[in-house]
């Protein structure tokens, strides 16, 4: 739960509890993840191999996500070139 810890200054409860949800839901989608998608079936059981996807890098792969549909520019047009 670390890894997907919001960083807040906010003291309500019910907003805190909140992110606390969010992260649970991400680390279970996580799991799942590994567990139905990239999972070895094999007999005796599925092989798992958390190296293919970690969890920091799932997150990082939905923020990319979030900002391209959000429409997230990282660029600043300006009036004048930046002098050197």
């Amino acid at each position: 739960m670390h890894h997907a810890r919001i960083r807040t200054s906010t003291g309500d409860p019910l907003l805190r509890l909140l992110y606390v949800g969010v992260a649970l839901v991400l680390r279970n989608v996580w799991a799942w993840l590994h567990w139905e998608v990239l999972s070895c079936p094999r007999r005796g059981g599925r092989r798992l191999d958390l190296s293919r996807l970690t969890f920091r890098g799932m997150l990082l792969w939905l923020q990319h996500y979030a900002e391209r549909w959000l429409g997230v520019c990282e660029e600043v047009h300006t009036q004048r070139p930046i002098p050197k």
